[in-house]
């Protein structure tokens, strides 16, 4: 329904006002009819742009995804689908301040509740990386007043561990596996709580539902790794480090990839002490054996 009325508005509407200023006057009509198919062909052009944008990025070439959103941005014609895509494309380049323009943009130009919501949900993003996290953690619990999804608990709950507020975050990160208990950003939320927390056996747990899930962020491995170092199960720490290292951080993260270089290095040294003990004992219990 919702579909229709819009064709109803750009199309059927202005086709009638076209009809009747023909009646009214040809010249006239067809100056009407030139600025209706201007009109169309921006709209087309912002599409393509955007559309060669995104294949753009989803093939790896950043600079030239951001090259096409900027145009179609720029035209003044972009929805607001379009600026929040642009918005987080720029945040990812930590260009915080341009993200920012273009995403109060969308905001404004948000028809649907679907286009608010992630206007809203970008604009906390913002706001935690302008270094205002209170204001992006009021953002996100007012916007989780008015719906529930999984994007919200995911973000939320990632603030809350973030902020250091575990014991809200365990409460919230609890209801969110409640909610969805398949999203890998709300279980490595309620993994990380667990781990912060110092409860291993329930961190364990809930990583190794996820790990198998395999995430395409670090920040799952590197904490099942730190879970498993806790619980004395240092080979298998190394191997999720390992894995770790194959993926980037988060846009927003609690660590750096010379975290998990520095962890990884410091636990195949003690690997190695360990293995160098085991051997030596097995030597002594040889020699006491012979003897």
């Amino acid at each position: 329904m919702k579909q229709f009325f819009s064709i109803f508005l750009k199309i059927v509407i202005p086709a009638i006002l076209i009809i009747a200023i023909f009646q009214f006057h040809v010249l006239a009509g067809i100056g009407a009819l030139a600025v209706y198919v201007g009109i169309a062909i921006i709209r087309l052009r912002v599409r393509w742009y955007a559309l060669r944008g995104n294949v753009a990025y989803a093939n790896g070439n950043v600079k030239a995804a951001q090259e096409l959103l900027d145009k179609a941005a720029r035209t003044g014609k972009a929805d607001a689908k379009i600026l929040n895509g642009y918005g987080y494309l720029l945040l990812t380049q930590g260009q915080v301040e341009a993200a920012e323009e273009w995403v109060l943009q969308a905001l404004e130009k948000s028809e649907s509740r679907q286009d608010q919501m992630n206007s809203k949900i970008n604009l906390s993003l913002v706001l935690w990386l302008k270094g205002e996290q209170g204001r992006a953690i009021l953002q996100l619990r007012e916007l989780n007043k008015e719906m529930k999804n999984t994007i919200i608990y995911g973000n939320l709950g990632y603030f809350l561990v973030l902020r250091g507020y575990l014991e809200e975050a365990l409460e919230y990160n609890l209801e969110a596996y409640t909610f969805n208990g398949e999203s890998k950003t709300i279980l490595d939320n309620l993994g990380q709580t667990y781990y912060l927390m110092g409860d291993m056996e329930k961190a364990q747990e809930i990583y190794r539902k996820l790990i198998p899930m395999k995430p395409t962020i670090a920040e799952p491995y590197y904490y099942y790794a730190c879970t498993l170092e806790q619980l004395d199960e240092t080979e298998e720490a190394i191997l999720q480090l390992e894995r770790a290292l194959e993926y980037e951080v988060s846009l927003i993260s609690s660590i750096q990839k010379s975290m998990i270089e520095q962890k990884l290095e410091a636990l195949r040294a003690r690997a190695t002490v360990q293995l160098d003990k085991q051997a030596s004992e097995e030597e002594d219990g040889f020699v006491q054996t012979e003897s």
